[in-house]
């Protein structure tokens, strides 16, 4: 689950890197860029990530507001 902290007074690096931690974000963010993909294709990709994680990240990051322009 990604961290939680309230936004006043917090650093907009310290923000993003909260936004962003984790194994997989980055990951998903940088293919999502190439295009648009296909759960399977972006969940192959990725390799030994399951479906449950794969899942989870996309909804934290579509409730963090990131979209991905290209």
């Amino acid at each position: 689950m990604a961290k939680v902290q309230a936004v006043d007074k917090q650093c907009p690096v310290e923000l993003g890197l909260n936004i962003l931690s984790g194994k997989w974000k980055l990951k998903i963010l940088w293919h999502l860029s190439k295009g648009t993909i296909r759960f399977n294709e972006l969940q192959r990709l990725l390799g030994s990530i399951t479906t449950k994680t794969l899942t989870e990240q996309l909804r934290e990051l579509e409730e963090q507001g990131i979209e991905v322009l290209y």
